[in-house]
C-alpha cells in the first residue's frame, strides 16, 4: 500500500481508500491528463 500510494503521490495525484467491515475495501486514485484531438476513439471522444 505504500508503495501504491508513493507512486501514486509523486504524480500529483491522491490515493483514497473507503473500507466497511464485511463488504471490502476500495482503493482509488484520480490523474490528471490532457486529452489531444485525434487520440480517442470515435465512441469515447462523443463523451467529451
Amino acid at each position: 500500500m505504500l508503495l501504491c500510494r508513493d507512486l501514486v503521490e509523486r504524480q500529483g495525484a491522491v490515493l483514497t481508500v473507503t473500507s466497511a467491515i464485511d463488504r471490502g475495501t476500495t482503493f482509488w486514485f484520480r490523474l490528471a491528463a490532457s486529452i489531444l484531438a485525434g487520440q480517442l476513439p470515435n465512441s469515447a471522444a462523443s463523451a467529451f
